[in-house]
């Protein structure tokens, strides 16, 4: 089994992304997503479940490590990266308001430590989230490894292992193990 979490600090862990919706919440006018335009002022406290459908597809425990699932909408707390950049979201034909983005605290340790973030793209295509994906991650030069983890396509890049189902691009931080647990509760 390869360790595809080593020098974790070079990168935007689940954990850092999950402090982001420490910090904001929902309101305003709601899009099909559900979630408003703009962010609200002031915000309202966590926790947060903007989205408890998206939620409900992640395992509540995975590795014996039970998961904490937390939905926002991107409006609020936008963790940034690929997967909601303009470039992105044309390329699935969704605003930014169309997407939830689900995350799980790192939890567990060493080689037990499991992540989970997940985007919802309300409305969009599978094909197309994980072409867009796909094509973002080699426009910027990083290596993706083409893998089947328990007989689930999936992608391997920057530490992470990435899958798409439905409307739904899913990223997991953990062992091949773990990956195989969370993969296996997904719709």
């Amino acid at each position: 089994m390869t360790d595809h979490r080593r020098a974790r600090g070079a990168h935007l862990p689940a954990a850092a992304i999950g402090l982001a919706f420490l910090l904001a919440a929902c309101g305003g006018e709601p899009a099909s997503s559900g979630c408003p335009a703009e962010a609200p002022s002031p915000a309202p406290t966590p926790p947060f479940a903007h989205d408890p459908e998206l939620a409900d597809r992640i395992p509540d425990e995975v590795g014996g490590q039970p998961l904490e699932i937390q939905t926002v909408c991107a409006t609020i707390a936008d963790p940034g990266g690929l997967p909601t950049t303009p470039q992105m979201l044309e390329a699935v034909g969704v605003e930014l308001s169309d997407v939830t983005v689900a995350v799980t605290p790192n939890v567990g340790q060493g080689e037990n430590r499991v992540a989970v973030t997940a985007w919802r793209y309300a409305g969009a295509e599978e094909a197309a989230i994980r072409e867009a994906f796909l094509g973002l991650l080699d426009e910027t030069g990083i290596p993706v490894e083409e893998d089947t983890i328990g007989g689930t396509p999936i992608h391997r890049a920057v530490f992470h292992v990435y899958h798409v189902a439905g409307d739904t691009l899913y990223a997991v931080l953990a062992e091949d193990a773990e990956v195989e647990e969370v993969l296996a509760g997904l719709p």
